[in-house]
Formats: structure tokens, sequence, C-alpha cells
């Protein structure tokens, strides 16, 4: 992996104004700008199926589990799992 650290001072003035359109906030002169740049890394066939087939395993079993319980159960036990983690979160129902 190659790493680049700069002053947000040392850009381009084109380069700093579209990182500062991209983080809708303007740069201090002192901010530091990094950028990571790392080789893609593809999963083979082979990884893709073991994925596929333990997604499908997955779902099987959740499927399983909830098949016999309402709907409205199900909705609301989703909505009380978002407003726990997203505090700002509003059922859409």
């Amino acid at each position: 992996m190659d790493i680049a650290v700069v002053k947000s001072r040392d850009l381009n003035p084109a380069v700093r104004e579209w990182v500062q359109k991209l983080f809708r906030k303007p740069l201090e002169e002192d901010d530091e700008v990094s950028l990571f740049v790392r080789p893609l890394s593809v999963p083979s066939a082979d990884e893709r199926e073991a994925a596929r087939l333990g997604l499908a395993d997955s779902l099987a079993k959740i499927h399983a589990a909830t098949e016999r319980v309402a709907e409205v159960e199900l909705d609301a036990a989703v909505d009380e799992a978002q407003t726990a983690v997203r505090r700002t979160y509003v059922p859409k129902r």
C-alpha cells in the first residue's frame, strides 16, 4: 500500500477545491490530506461461491426462525434496532 500525506496549503488549487467540495467544508492551511493507494483484491470464483453459499445458508436460517412471526412484529423489531443504533432514525410507517 502506498500512502501520501500533504498539508492542504501545499495542494494544487484545483485539488484543494475538489477536496473541499468532497468533504463539504473548507480546509485550514495546516490540515493534512491523506491518500491511500492499495491494490484491488478480487475474490476467486471459489471464494465468491463459498460466500454465496454462506449467505444463502444464513438467509435460510433467518427465514426458518422468523416464518411464524407476524410481519408487524418483525417491522417493530427492525425499528427498535434502528432506533438503538441511529438515534435520529424515525420509522416511516
